[in-house]
């Protein structure tokens, strides 16, 4: 008998039974003690394999044989518990505590009949003395497991664990409960989400059964083996563990053929490899035996998979079912789903519409609508669908229903709109797919700041790893953290050193940095890059010709082309790289026929080519021309030159032929490439039409020739939507695709103003108090920047308002401004020379590359450059802005949001939008010019330069005073200065205050008239009255006249007397009785 329990306490019941049975007829034994731990034993194994019953009958029979026993009361009371029995069970377990007052075994069951009454308190009275024993922690952790008290739970299953750590009732207990706490939300653990916490106690819980794939089948007891095997497979799924639980699924479902929790992780193994076949095999025979959860599981695999009649068979079980649970009715949708993909869209919509007009609060049929539109590919109207059922989604919605839509709109690509709804399903972000597409939605969306927080709230295992580590270098990309990205790329490279994707990546990060030295070295070696897709291949070899590694970069694009020769697209990359290269001709050059050559033969009327292949080369691919290097022909032209005559096989004759022309396979692919492009009547590729008159002609239209010519089409309405819908410079821009500096440099010829300021006094007046504030920070745009710097006045504005904040993304820009003037293909030209002011020297003008390098020199050295994360909570209109706006100017914006900054745009309309999007303070540089001026930090003649330089420029509105239309005309005080005139004509604005400009004039016109002649002062008035009168009433006009007269004949006396005749006549009306 000892021996029978030892069986029963290792799990191996069927060795106990056939012990016990060896023994007989348990009457036949000849002491009662040994007969009633028969019967006791017998119970004990009828219970572990779930024979409840059968387990009563026998511990009340045990108790009979040995009613002084203490094991034989708690036989009795467990058998009324069986029987469900409560009050029997109560009676029978006080009265057995009176005599064993300190049995913990006894103890263990009645405060589970305590606890099963409702009383509050069950566990009062437990002696101290047993209050640890394993029993009663077995019984408080069960009651505490079954009120959710999981914590409690499993710290005294851990305890009880540890007492007896061979016991399989406490390991069972204990994987129980960690993973009933682990998957208590049933769409968290769908998705693999859970704490940290509940996947260590998962871990710990599983490896109690280790090694499993032998302790599994060791289980002896059915019932045993399939609670333990179930729940081990279910936390191996929970742990990422797929393929090994999937592995146990396959062995045990011989054992358990119909166990739900099994079939579920096979059927759903089988629906991933699209085995269709194998499920029905698998389950069409026993549809009336499943329970509803893996009928569910069927209805909703047929319906996606568009097998109807598979559907219909499932859906008869499920309508049989349905009073079992009512969640099975919104099964009933996928019917719309499997019509549709079976082929009968049409029928598939009605149906699905129907059904969401009888049921329109049930999320299931909602989304199937707009699943069959995405997949009939009228993506509009399922986005239209898919935003009904976000607004079916409450705070009382469940959980299924919010993965339902969340999951819908991140197929639609809808991530702003799936980000709240992933972000309540995500609690514990961890290594599983709810983080991450919480995460790939927010990052689309780019709500980096709360990227940044998920990511610090993963472990630094879970970052660690490549999906994970690759959305945080996506984030490091977006924000412009280009140390970072470097960092996270160089532990790619060393997974993926073959990946095209890091590589360029990797590339990126340091041109970025500026680190040369390792950017030369990364691409000088002749990587060949694994699954690489064409564009990526193309854009490593620029990268590795503008390195100066010209015939890597074309020996890469060669291999492509040579294996795919009919692709107009690798013609088009290969004839693009080669008017990159700076030493073409030296690409050119051939060397012997067992380096890779190709000749041209001659033999008398008929020339052809013949392309020696290099070895090593695939064996596919390649042109008619080519020859082995081993071949007879490759031979005979080994050590030949241009102009030898030589003997080879043609067919079935020799020919004697002369070699006219001989290059290298380089130069044979670039001449193939510019036939197979003029022959094209597709375009493909950067190139589109190509010259032929020699093999180095350069292209003769390209795409971007094109654009050019679309954007001067396209530029006079693009200006005319910035003048009416307060267009931000950048915004026009990049509608015309010009970068900023250009369009600036060009402005001029475009003939509209270039709005930088109202010039109204409250905006004066707030951005002055702005500058009052010392303890503003600054965030400079280009705008701004190039400004300063063209009026030589960025060291003074730094030196006063502190290292101006700016996003690494516009020094990124600038970067990519100066690569571009390297390249004769891409290097900007004006469109019309732009002459000096008289008197106002712009050192910059004409010197676009110098100005450039200039831009980036003082970021790099008088900038805080910053990676940009922008505020966590992003508004409707701030989400929107990377649609209107580029991504340095996008990142201004969130970096004045997240720091708090003043944003300094010469930008009117950038300023007028910045206020719309939450940026508290904005400010212009003309404030910043006046500051500096008025400090000593600029000289008066410094500043007036600057604002004429603007004035000419075309910028409005330019505030001007009278010392600066003075300044202006002083240049050449014997001409009218085209600066005054253009400052006059500002007056015209009916924003300004009248009185004020009228006072600038005044001021102005007595300072003039001193040492300008009388016809330069006359021509001056003329153009301030023009300008002042332009928006005044009749009325105002004659007082205009009256005043202007007044001054004049102050300064000349009454009626201009202190005038000669011809000059008074110059003022008109002025000099009237009546002025």
């Amino acid at each position: 008998m000892d021996l029978v329990r030892e069986k029963i306490r290792e799990g191996k019941t069927t060795d106990a039974l056939e012990i016990l049975n060896s023994l007989g007829d348990p009457s036949t034994l000849k002491d009662q003690f040994s007969r009633f731990r028969w019967y006791t034993n017998k119970a004990a194994i009828d219970l572990a394999n779930g024979e409840h019953a059968l387990a009563a009958q026998g511990c009340l029979q045990a108790f009979k044989l040995a009613p002084g026993q203490e094991v034989a009361h708690f036989n009795k009371v467990r058998a009324h518990i069986l029987l469900d029995d409560i009050q029997s069970a109560n009676a029978a377990c006080k009265e057995a505590l009176e005599r064993f007052p300190e049995s913990a075994t006894l103890w263990s069951l009645y405060i589970y009949i305590l606890d099963k009454e409702g009383v509050t308190s069950p566990f009062d009275g437990i002696p101290a003395s047993i209050a640890e024993s394993r029993d009663i922690l077995l019984m408080k952790a069960e009651l505490h497991h079954k009120h959710s008290e999981h914590a409690e739970a499993i710290e005294l299953l851990k305890k009880a664990v540890e007492l007896e750590p061979d016991q399989n009732d406490g390991k069972r207990a204990y994987l129980a409960v960690a993973l009933s706490w682990a998957a208590q939300d049933t769409v968290q653990a769908h998705f693999r989400h859970m704490s940290e916490e509940h996947r260590e106690l998962l871990l710990n819980a599983v490896s109690l059964f280790e090694p499993l794939e032998i302790n599994l089948p060791a289980i002896q007891s059915d019932h045993i083996s399939l609670e333990i095997t179930n729940n081990v497979c279910a936390a191996l799924l929970l742990l990422g563990e797929k393929e090994r639980a999937r592995t146990i699924v396959g062995l045990s479902l011989q054992r358990h053929p119909l166990a739900d929790g099994l079939l579920r992780i096979r059927i759903g193994q089988l629906a991933e490899q699209n085995d269709l076949s194998a499920i029905r095999k698998l389950t069409d025979a026993h549809l009336s035996e499943l329970p509803p959860i893996l009928l569910a599981q069927l209805a909703e695999i047929s319906g996606n998979a568009g097998e109807l009649e598979w559907h219909d068979l499932v859906m008869q079980e499920v309508e049989a079912k349905m009073h079992l649970d009512k969640r099975l009715e919104e099964l009933r949708a996928f019917r719309a789903l499997a019509m549709s993909l079976a082929g009968d869209v049409e029928q598939g919509l009605q149906f699905a519409r129907v059904y969401v007009e009888t049921h329109p609060t049930q999320m299931m049929g909602q989304v199937i609508l707009a699943q069959i539109l995405q997949h009939s590919g009228d993506i509009e109207t399922a986005s239209g669908e898919a935003k009904k059922c976000v607004g079916l989604i409450n705070d009382e919605s469940s959980r299924a229903d919010v993965i339902q839509v969340a999951e819908l709109l991140y197929q639609l690509k809808a991530f702003v709109d799936a980000v709240p709804l992933y972000e309540r399903l995500v609690s514990n972000p961890g290594a599983d797919t709810l983080t991450w597409r919480l995460l790939i939605c927010l990052l689309q969306g780019d709500m980096r700041a709360k990227v940044r927080k998920v990511l610090e709230r993963l472990s630094s295992h879970v970052r660690a790893q490549p999906e994970f580590r690759r959305i945080e270098c996506n984030l490091a990309r977006r924000t412009s953290d280009w140390m970072r990205m470097k960092d996270l790329l160089l532990l790619d490279i060393a997974e993926n050193p073959d990946s095209c994707d890091v590589a360029l990546g990797y590339i990126g990060a340091l041109y970025q940095l500026g680190e040369s030295e390792t950017l030369k070295d990364f691409l000088s070696k002749d990587t060949v890059f694994k699954d690489s897709s064409p564009e990526n291949e193309y854009e490593y070899a620029k990268h590795q010709i503008f390195g100066g590694f010209e015939q890597l970069g074309m020996r890469r694009i060669y291999r492509l082309y040579r294996n795919n020769p009919s692709s107009t697209k690798l013609a088009s990359y290969f004839a693009a790289l080669s008017l990159m290269c700076k030493n073409w001709g030296a690409l050119l050059n051939a060397g012997g026929a067992n380096q890779g050559s190709a000749f041209e033969l001659r033999s008398g009327s008929e020339v052809w080519w013949v392309a020696v292949e290099q070895e090593g080369l695939s064996a596919q691919g390649g042109w008619p021309e080519f020859v082995e290097t081993r071949s007879p022909i490759a031979t005979a032209l080994s050590e030949c030159q241009v102009g030898d005559s030589i003997s080879i096989s043609r067919g079935f004759a020799n020919q004697t032929c002369e070699i006219i022309s001989k290059t290298s396979l380089i130069g044979f692919a670039h001449r193939k490439a510019h036939e197979q492009l003029k022959a094209s009547p597709l375009p493909q590729g950067p190139v589109w039409t190509v010259s032929l008159d020699s093999l180095v002609n350069s292209i003769k239209m390209s795409n971007a020739d094109a654009l050019k010519n679309i954007q001067e089409s396209q530029m006079e309405s693009s200006i005319r939507a910035y003048k009416e819908a307060r267009l931000p410079l950048c915004t026009l821009a990049k509608g015309v695709s010009v970068d900023l500096i250009s369009l600036l440099v060009d402005w001029k010829n475009y003939n509209e103003s270039l709005m930088v300021s109202s010039g109204t006094p409250l905006e004066i007046n707030e951005e002055l108090n702005v500058l009052k504030v010392r303890s503003n920070r600054y965030v400079f745009d280009l705008f701004t920047i190039s400004e300063l710097v063209r009026h030589d006045a960025f060291d003074a504005a730094v030196k006063a308002l502190g290292k101006p904040l700016v996003p690494a993304s516009l020094r990124a820009y600038i970067l990519q401004l100066l690569h571009a003037e390297n390249s004769p293909h891409t290097a900007y030209r004006a469109l019309s020379r732009r002459e000096q002011i008289p008197g106002i020297v712009d050192p910059y003008l004409g010197h676009r590359k110098s100005f450039l390098a200039k831009l980036l020199r003082v970021v790099d050295m008088n900038c805080e450059l910053t990676p940009v994360y922008g505020p966590e909570q992003l508004t409707a209109d701030q989400l929107e802005l990377s649609e209107v706006l580029d991504e340095s100017n996008t990142d201004i914006f969130y970096l004045c949001l997240e720091r708090g900054s003043v944003l300094v745009s010469e930008d009117f309309n950038m300023r007028l939008l910045a206020k719309q999007v939450g940026v508290k303070y904005v400010l212009g540089i003309q404030p910043i010019l006046m500051g500096l001026r008025d400090a000593g930090a600029i000289s008066d003649r410094k500043y007036t330069d600057a604002i004429g330089r603007k004035i000419n420029d075309g910028h409005y509105f330019v505030n001007v005073s009278a010392r600066d239309l003075l300044s202006w005309a002083n240049i050449d005080r014997k001409k009218v200065s085209c600066l005054v005139s253009t400052g006059l004509k500002a007056f015209q604005n009916q924003h300004v205050d009248f009185n004020s400009v009228l006072r600038v004039f005044c001021e102005f016109l007595v300072a003039v008239s001193k040492d300008s002649p009388v016809v330069v002062v006359a021509r001056y008035v003329e153009l301030a009255h023009a300008s002042l009168s332009s928006n005044l009433q009749p009325t105002g006009k004659k007082v205009l006249r009256q005043k202007l007269g007044e001054l004049l004949q102050i300064i000349y006396g009454k009626g201009g007397r202190k005038l000669p005749v011809n000059q008074r006549r110059l003022f008109g009306e002025f000099f009237n009785k009546n002025a």
